[in-house]
């Protein structure tokens, strides 16, 4: 079995589940993006030999509206046969669909379409899991918010054989080192130990709650040499019947707190929207913005997606991430400051249970 997952930068996310015969498509959409949806179009195209190019796969629904009956219908350029109706036309519309055309032995690419969007750490030393979650034979234990089989290795491995001048680049301390080799980089016969390239979806992230408000240790993902990344997911909220659910302003003493907003609504959160990153720098106070705390009560979970590194010696920004910033999100405390989208957060509590 092989799994791959392919977000886009429209926040859809589709994930290929293939068996021998049969590759399942399970589409993940934030409900916010659902208002008007009429359903999903799939192209396939088998890879190498025989290939005739992308296809769009056969509809397992057709709308009466269109075609009034669809069994007796004929294929216009042989009225002997029936007529096959295609997702261009009668679009998939449910979140679960199965592609039963897959043959044995063969590849076939399924090309998402739209801008696409990577937060990337480039970190001086391995990103590992955490000591706590592990045992002394490094195998996950059952508190951990995720298991082995949720980290992917490589489904199949590429052998490049080319022979000619390829061009490595290395991070070394604060440059690169450049190489030529006169072979790919890629010729290889397979991976070893446990340098090898792997997938975890913040999908199968599993959320640590509790009765009073959980603190950022509870999320966290990953450790590497002086930071930590941790997930901000789906999950119920604090239970306790006084219980505040959401954050307490807070400084960090000794580290710097980046926060990107991966998906979600964020609307009444000032100054964010779906792709911002912030930065809390150390000793800064920071925490919910006026108005969050009151309208956050009685709310039961939370939908949105945020990935947070924090980072135990300071950050230092470059030329690039002043031009980004926009010079608002720091005034975004203010209490006459209305949200972007032109609702106070009193009209709007969602998007505020993320840590701040």
């Amino acid at each position: 079995m092989r799994v791959k997952s392919t977000p886009t930068s429209r926040g859809f996310e589709a994930k290929a589940i293939s068996g021998t015969h049969t590759v399942l498509l399970a589409l993940n959409c934030p409900e916010a993006l659902r208002k008007g949806l009429k359903g999903f179009a799939f192209e396939r195209e088998m890879v190498g030999a025989g290939s005739k190019g992308p296809k769009f796969l056969r509809s397992q629904k057709v709308f009466k509206s269109v075609v009034p009956d669809p069994k007796n219908a004929h294929d216009p350029n042989d009225p002997s046969k029936p007529a096959a109706f295609y997702t261009d036309k009668f679009p998939v519309q449910s979140f679960l669909w199965g592609d039963y055309g897959a043959a044995p032995g063969t590849t076939y690419r399924f090309r998402p379409e739209g801008e696409q969007r990577y937060l990337v750490f480039e970190t001086p030393g391995l990103i590992t899991i955490p000591k706590r979650y592990r045992n002394e034979h490094g195998q996950l234990m059952e508190h951990a918010p995720y298991y082995h089989r949720d980290i992917h290795p490589p489904s199949e491995l590429r052998t490049h054989r080319e022979r000619g001048e390829f061009i490595v680049k290395v991070r070394v301390r604060d440059g690169y080192q450049t190489y030529v080799i006169d072979y790919h980089p890629f010729d290889v016969v397979g991976w070893d130990g446990y340098v090898y390239p792997w997938t975890f979806s913040i999908r199968d992230f599993e959320p640590i709650t509790g009765r009073i408000h959980m603190p950022p240790p509870s999320h966290q993902t990953f450790a590497g040499p002086n930071f930590v990344i941790c997930s901000f997911c789906p999950r119920k909220l604090d239970f306790d019947p006084e219980a505040i659910p959401i954050p307490y302003h807070h400084s960090n003493l000794q580290s710097e707190e980046m926060i990107y907003y991966v998906d979600g609504n964020f609307s009444s959160r000032k100054g964010i929207e779906l792709g911002s990153i912030t930065l809390h720098p150390s000793g800064l106070p920071h925490g919910p913005q006026p108005g969050l705390a009151e309208k956050s009560l009685g709310l039961t979970e939370t939908h949105e997606y945020a990935v947070m590194c924090d980072t135990f010696h300071p950050l230092r920004l470059t030329s690039l991430a002043a031009d980004l910033d926009d010079g608002k999100y720091m005034y975004s405390w203010a209490e006459d400051v209305a949200s972007s989208n032109g609702r106070t957060p009193d009209e709007d509590p969602a998007g505020i249970t993320s840590h701040l």
